[in-house]
């Protein structure tokens, strides 16, 4: 049974799942160094104006949890693995709600795959500035078993999102939802961080649409030949992904080129430019993007 929960990484993903499951009867800590926590303590985390009253616990002081969330950006993983190692237990579950395919490898070459559940977030919308994050859609959690193994962990998280009022999906094919997620994210973040483009932009516009459909179609491919289940028909659902988020709202990649910080192009075009090679699929859409974000990134 679900008590202990750790959340890592306090930013937009972070704050929003943490703020729905606080209060509920669980005993949650956000992880973080001694630095970040008094500057979290001083200055308050707000989610839509209103503090959220979390508590603070350093990897050094950490202690054995039931499930760890794991939310920070995929270049700070490295270290994320490093801060967990004070709270892996015997029985201990961990979810990764990152972006991309490899994070739970990662994760699971350190602790062990049987304690992995693959899962992701979707449909969530937030703009994090400074100590306050900005939601419009919560998000929904989709997990899922790869083995029998893992169906009773499954309905244990699932019991404690059912408690908490957060909105989850059990997937029958995590693997291939995963890739889904991928491939959505490689059309529309980097679309975004290059052009500028919202939400309601992509919605409205063919020609965004276009270069969202050429750079998936790359994913499309790779994913056939490494036999994860994509298809042209996946590709096109998710379009109707941002029908209910805000016009405005803003994809990660974008949202961290405009505060000149490190994009996560090299889990996205980085990654499917990597897979390409291996599976003989050329992926010229992609091989652009990658240049055209490391090039903004390069002149912060």
């Amino acid at each position: 049974m679900i008590k202990k929960i750790a959340i890592i990484g306090l930013g937009a993903i972070g704050a929003s799942v943490g703020e729905q499951i606080i209060g509920k009867g669980y005993d949650v800590k956000i992880v973080a160094d001694r630095n970040r926590i008094e500057r979290y303590e001083e200055t308050g985390i707000y989610v839509n104006d209103e503090k959220i009253d979390f508590e603070y616990l350093t990897p050094e002081d950490g202690e054995v949890m039931d499930l760890i969330i794991v939310c920070t950006k995929f270049h700070d993983l490295e270290n994320t693995v490093r801060d967990m190692e004070n709270l892996v237990g015997e029985n201990t579950i961990i979810i990764s709600l990152l972006n991309g395919i490899d994070s739970e490898m990662i994760i699971g070459e350190a602790y062990g795959m049987d304690k992995l559940i693959y899962s992701y977030i979707n449909k969530i919308s937030g703009v994090k500035e400074g100590n306050r994050i900005n939601r419009g859609a919560k998000g929904i959690i989709h997990i899922g078993s790869v083995s029998d193994m893992d169906d009773l962990k499954v309905r244990e998280i699932a019991e404690l999102l059912d408690n908490c009022g957060v909105q989850y999906i059990v997937e029958e094919n995590i693997i291939k939802s995963l890739w889904w997620k991928l491939m959505l994210n490689v059309g529309v973040n980097q679309l975004a961080a290059v052009s500028g483009a919202t939400y309601g932009v992509v919605v409205e516009f063919q020609e965004a649409r276009n270069m969202m459909g050429a750079a998936m179609m790359e994913v499309v491919k790779i994913s056939q030949v490494m036999g994860t289940g994509l298809t042209e028909d996946d590709m096109n659902s998710c379009f109707s992904n941002f029908d209910n988020l805000p016009y405005g709202g803003k994809p990660s990649m974008l949202q961290d080129v405009e505060n000149k910080r490190k994009t996560e192009v090299e889990m996205f075009a980085g990654r499917i430019i990597e897979l390409g090679k291996k599976c003989s699929i050329p992926t010229p859409v992609n091989e652009f993007l990658y240049n055209a974000i490391r090039l903004i990134e390069k002149r912060y």
